[in-house]
């Protein structure tokens, strides 16, 4: 079974893609089951509003009558530090989703990292407030995976990503995959970075993820991050092979907050 477990829709602030074409593109392509897990960054703002669920949620209903038994779609989201605001966070949840990615777009106490000035001088500081924001959100807040472990490495310049990459931060890493291990959370292996050259793998790595397993992680979806039909399943077969690679039998999908684990 192929699954895609991270994509936006145009209820996202950042596409404009309808949930139609997905679905259809999902069914040419072979993908058996989707989730959409449209943005909702905190704070709220006007900039990157959050999803209608229920007009959200009367378009996937007519999708699951269309497409029945060939696809299974998944009602998710995609949450943004959702630290800043947990009585906010309490309130998405009534949404009734099926799937959560808990992810750290923005760093509390720094400029936005698209704009952040690296340096070799202060690269370091930087990734380690990321990782501690990270586990911050891994201990204290409602998901069921932690998205793109290693976002924050699309946005340093090469030459220092070179020098700093995100395996020379085990330390970081084992502590939040810890945190994310005693809640009976999971992980995603984003595929996003495949299409990106500042990157050029998943995010996390097969190291990193290996390091997870390792640890006990059990709990791991894979996503394209596609905001497109067109980059919609990019990457999902090196995605599921970098799993492999990092020792892994099984990826998870879930049904109203439950996981399940399906054979690679």
């Amino acid at each position: 079974m192929v699954c895609d477990y991270h994509l936006h829709s145009e209820f996202s602030f950042d596409s404009s893609e309808k949930i139609e074409n997905i679905c259809e593109k999902a069914v040419q392509v072979g993908i058996r089951e989707i989730a959409l897990t449209d943005h909702a960054e905190f704070p709220l703002r006007e900039a990157a509003p959050w999803p209608d669920f229920s007009e959200r949620d009367a378009v996937i209903t007519a999708c699951r009558e269309k497409y029945g038994a060939i696809l299974a779609i998944r009602s998710g989201v995609e949450t943004g530090q959702p630290w800043r605001d947990p009585e906010l966070e309490k309130e998405l949840m009534k949404a009734d989703p099926d799937f959560v990615i808990a992810s750290v777009h923005e760093l509390d106490g720094y400029s936005d990292p698209h704009m952040f000035p690296f340096t070799k001088e202060n690269v370091k500081d930087f990734i380690y407030s990321y990782l501690a924001q990270m586990t911050q959100l891994a201990s204290l807040c409602d998901y069921d995976v932690i998205g793109h472990v290693t976002y924050l490495f699309r946005f340093i310049p090469e030459v220092l990503t070179a020098e700093f990459p995100p395996e020379s931060f085990q330390d970081g890493y084992e502590t939040l995959f810890k945190a994310v291990i005693a809640r009976g959370k999971g992980l995603e292996v984003n595929c996003s970075g495949l299409r990106m050259a500042s990157i050029g793998k998943t995010m996390p790595s097969a190291a990193l993820l290996k390091k997870y397993r390792e640890l006990g992680g059990e709990i791991v979806t894979v996503g394209s991050d596609g905001h497109s039909c067109r980059s919609a399943f990019s990457g999902l077969e090196a995605g599921y092979e970098v799993l492999r690679e990092a020792g892994f039998s099984y990826a998870t999908s879930f049904l109203k907050r439950t996981p399940s684990f399906y054979k690679l």
